[in-house]
């Protein structure tokens, strides 16, 4: 699952329709079903902003798209997906905080 997948499925699980969460997080309908069809990824600050709308931490949106088949350290390409996922985070956390 992805984060997109878990936005989703979060804002489905609240009842909320799709240009209701994008409206009270100031995006477009078009961008947030964008980023559920996870054809684009949200900035950090407009990730945290879904999070708490849906009642979340950004980290739970963040693990609830690790799989248990990426946690598998042992095999080398799952390995190097959780260390991508977690690169992407630490960068994001570091623009976030740069602002």
């Amino acid at each position: 699952m992805k984060i997109g997948d878990s936005i989703k499925k979060l804002r489905i699980e609240k009842g909320l329709k799709q240009k209701d969460l994008a409206k009270e997080v100031n995006l477009t309908p078009v961008f947030l079903s964008k980023v559920e069809k996870n054809e684009t990824k949200p900035s950090w600050h407009t990730l945290s902003l879904i999070a708490e709308k849906l009642g979340v931490t950004v980290s739970h949106l963040i693990l609830s798209s690790i799989t248990k088949g990426d946690l598998i350290v042992e095999e080398k390409s799952n390995y190097l997906k959780v260390k991508h996922h977690l690169e992407l985070l630490f960068n994001d956390v570091e623009s976030f905080l740069k602002k």
